[in-house]
């Protein structure tokens, strides 16, 4: 019997698997296929960044202004020891996995901080739009977001394992383990539930951070403007996204869906919190 039910239990697993492809396949409009072949670039192009002339994010400096305009405006904030901290722009899976248009920081307990940017679109920007763009990075660094995260995400991955462990106990305990779909039920809903908590956290955490360093970006700088404007651009990326790619409409459900999941607040959200600051 005890074979059988093992089975049973690889055979839920990876129906479940197959289960969730097919739904994502069926929410983006696209073919299992298409789904894969994405996948396969995405990988491809990772390597070949991490092997190849560039590395995942960016190991080529910036030109000497820039660079030099990124740290003035990292000293201006009061970031400590701008020195030690390396400036990058972005390699060609950086500018495929965070976009064209963007700016993020990297920190880590014990590791160098860096700040990577998308050099070609930075020069393209306003001068006070530029500021606020690095202010905002800066306040990231300044506040310790990365550590903060991760110390949440510390947490709650414990308080995952231990709600595993009660429900393999659950389990145990009321001899669920004769029923194999109930035990595996069991299981499988405790984990999903515990990181979907988890995930619903760790995003609030992170838009509360995104605020958090627009609000302190626009009083260091002492004006707001820079980022509402920052927010205006970012929005007609957006529009254009949606408006200009009818033909692919799973990347503009994806984008509609990432206003629940993403990492960032709407654009309108931090425009108004930008604009009612008293500064």
């Amino acid at each position: 019997m005890q074979p059988r039910k093992s089975n049973l239990i690889y055979s839920l697993t990876l129906f479940l698997a197959f289960f969730t492809v097919g739904a994502q396949a069926t929410i983006q409009k696209a073919s299992l296929w298409q789904i894969f072949k994405q996948r396969a670039i995405a990988a491809r192009d990772v390597v070949l960044d991490m092997y190849g002339p560039t590395n995942f994010c960016g190991i080529h400096a910036p030109c000497a202004e820039v660079e030099k305009e990124i740290r003035e405006v990292l000293e201006k904030i009061g970031v400590g020891d701008v020195a030690s901290i390396q400036i990058k722009r972005f390699s060609t899976i950086a500018k495929r996995v965070m976009g064209e248009k963007n700016a993020f920081v990297w920190q880590f307990p014990g590791c160098p901080r860096y700040l990577f940017v998308s050099e070609e679109w930075y020069l393209t920007l306003p001068k006070n739009v530029r500021e606020f763009l690095i202010a905002h990075e800066g306040m990231h660094l300044k506040c310790n977001h990365a550590p903060k995260k991760l110390k949440c995400l510390s947490g709650m991955l414990g308080g995952t394992i231990v709600v595993g462990a009660l429900a393999a106990l659950g389990i145990k305990k009321y001899n669920l383990t004769e029923k194999p779909l109930v035990a595996f039920s069991v299981a499988y809903g405790s984990v999903i539930i515990s990181m979907v908590y988890l995930q619903k956290t760790l995003l609030q955490l992170s838009r509360n951070h995104e605020f958090e360093a627009d609000a302190q970006a626009a009083k260091a700088l002492g004006t707001s403007l820079g980022g509402q404007a920052l927010c205006d651009i970012f929005q007609k990326e957006e529009d254009f996204i949606e408006s200009e790619l009818p033909q692919r409409p799973f990347l503009i459900n994806a984008r509609k869906d990432l206003r629940q999941r993403a990492t960032h607040p709407t654009n309108s959200d931090r425009k108004v919190a930008l604009a009612n600051l008293a500064l």
